[in-house]
C-alpha cells in the first residue's frame, strides 16, 4: 500500500514537472516567435495616458496604450512589473508627432540618416543644428535626411513646449514625438525608442548618425569617411565614435546626474564604450542594439549600448575625429589657429560647443572652407 502511495505520488511530481517545462517552452516558443516575426512596432496613438514608474528620483516613463502593452509576450512583462522602474523600456510607446514616410526615397536606400535627440523645449538648439548643419540634403550624390527626436516635455512647460514644437514641426516637417516624459533619466529609453523607430520607419536607411541636441554636425566630412570605409567594404557591424577605455569609475553620488544605483549597474568600473554624444552605425547594428535591448534592464546609456553591442560581437571603433569643444580653442593664436582650424575641418563632429551663433557660424565658415592649408 505504501509503495503503491509513493508511485502515484512520484507520478503526480512527474506530471508537474512535465506541465511546468511545457509552459516554460511555450513562453520561449512566443519569445521566439515575437523576436523574428511578430513584432508590428507601436501604433500611433492620439491620447496620451501616464504612469509613474519609478519610485527613485527618475522622471516617469509614459505607455500609451492598455492592451498589448509591452513588445515581448506578456508572460515575461509581467514577471518585470515588480521592478517595472528597470523594465519599462519594454513597453509600447505611441507618437504624438510622427513622420510614417519620413525616409521615402527615390534613389532605393538612403544613404545617412541623421537622428537628433533633442530637448522639446531647445528650438534654439534646433534652429542652430538646421541653419549651420542639417540644410544640407546631398553630398557627393549621396542623399542625406535629418529628424529630431523628442519626448513629451516634463509638467509646468508642457502646454507651452507641446504646442510650439506642434507648430515647429508644421513648418518644418522635421520632428518626431514620442508618447513619454523627456528628462535626462529617460535617456537611455529614449535612444531605444530613436532606434525603434529607425527600425520600423527608416529601414532604407545604409548609415545611422545618432547625436545630442548639443553637437555640431560636419556632414560632408561624415559623407566622405562613410564613402571611404564603404569602399573597404566595412557596410555592416559598424558602430564608431568617441570610445572611451575600460576601467572609468561608476558614479554612486546621489546628486550626479550620472548617477548609477547597485540595482541599475553592480559593478564598480564600466566596460569601454562609445560616448552617447554622437555616434555612427550601420542599419543592422541599430536593428541589433534596438532587439536586443529589451533582454537587459536598464542602466547609463552610452554604456547600455556600447555593452550589448560587445556581448555581440560588434566592435566599438574609436574615431579620433569625433571632437570636445575646448575653452582653449577662441583664444588660440599663431600657429595654434591653423592646426586648429585644420582639426575642425577634419571634424565629423563637435561636441559642447557654445550655443551661440557667432561660434557656430565660426565652426561652419571653419569646416568649408575650400584652401590648401591643411593638405
Amino acid at each position: 500500500m505504501v509503495c503503491c502511495k509513493l508511485k502515484i505520488m512520484k507520478n503526480a511530481l512527474s506530471m508537474k514537472k512535465q506541465r511546468a517545462i511545457h509552459l516554460l517552452q511555450i513562453m520561449l516558443l512566443g519569445w521566439v516567435c515575437f523576436t523574428f516575426t511578430c513584432f508590428q512596432g507601436p501604433a500611433v496613438t492620439s491620447g496620451r495616458r501616464r504612469m509613474l514608474i519609478n519610485s527613485t528620483k527618475r522622471v516617469a516613463a509614459t505607455s500609451t496604450t492598455e492592451s498589448s502593452a509591452c513588445i515581448v509576450p506578456e508572460p515575461i512583462c509581467a514577471m518585470k512589473q515588480d521592478k517595472a522602474h528597470l523594465w519599462y523600456h519594454i513597453r509600447r510607446y505611441g507618437y504624438t508627432i510622427n513622420i510614417p514616410r519620413a525616409c521615402k526615397t527615390d534613389k532605393g536606400r538612403l544613404f545617412l540618416l541623421v537622428f537628433v535627440i533633442s530637448d522639446p523645449n531647445d528650438f534654439k538648439g534646433r534652429a542652430l543644428f538646421r541653419r549651420f548643419c542639417g540644410n544640407i540634403k546631398e553630398f557627393e550624390k549621396k542623399e542625406i535626411k535629418t529628424f529630431f527626436f523628442v519626448g513629451q516635455a516634463i509638467t509646468g512647460t508642457e502646454t507651452r513646449g507641446h504646442y510650439n514644437i506642434t507648430d515647429e514641426s508644421k513648418m518644418f516637417g522635421d520632428i518626431i514625438q514620442a508618447d513619454f516624459i523627456d528628462s535626462y533619466q529617460n535617456i537611455t529609453l529614449k535612444t531605444i525608442l530613436a532606434f525603434r523607430w529607425i527600425t520600423q520607419f527608416c529601414p532604407s536607411a545604409q548609415y545611422i548618425l545618432r547625436c545630442g541636441h548639443d553637437v555640431f554636425i560636419n556632414y560632408e566630412e561624415v559623407v566622405k569617411y562613410l564613402c571611404n570605409i564603404s569602399a573597404t567594404g566595412l557596410t555592416s557591424k559598424l558602430f564608431t565614435g568617441d570610445r572611451h577605455s575600460a576601467l572609468s569609475r561608476v558614479w554612486r553620488n546621489p546628486d550626479s546626474k550620472y548617477h548609477q544605483t547597485l540595482e541599475q549597474y553592480s559593478a564598480e568600473r564600466f566596460p569601454a564604450f562609445i560616448s552617447g554624444w554622437a555616434s555612427i552605425f550601420t542599419f543592422d547594428v541599430v536593428y541589433l542594439l534596438h532587439w536586443a535591448s529589451s533582454g537587459k534592464h536598464l542602466f547609463i546609456e552610452d554604456v547600455f549600448m556600447s555593452t550589448i553591442a560587445q556581448e555581440h560581437n560588434i566592435t566599438l571603433l574609436h574615431n579620433r575625429h569625433f571632437l570636445q569643444w575646448s575653452e582653449r580653442w577662441p583664444k588660440a593664436t599663431g600657429e595654434l589657429v591653423r592646426r586648429l582650424k585644420c582639426r575642425l575641418r577634419r571634424a565629423l563632429s563637435i561636441h559642447g560647443a557654445p550655443q551661440n551663433q557667432d561660434f557656430w557660424r565660426f565652426l561652419n565658415n571653419t569646416v568649408k572652407r575650400k584652401d590648401n592649408v591643411c593638405k
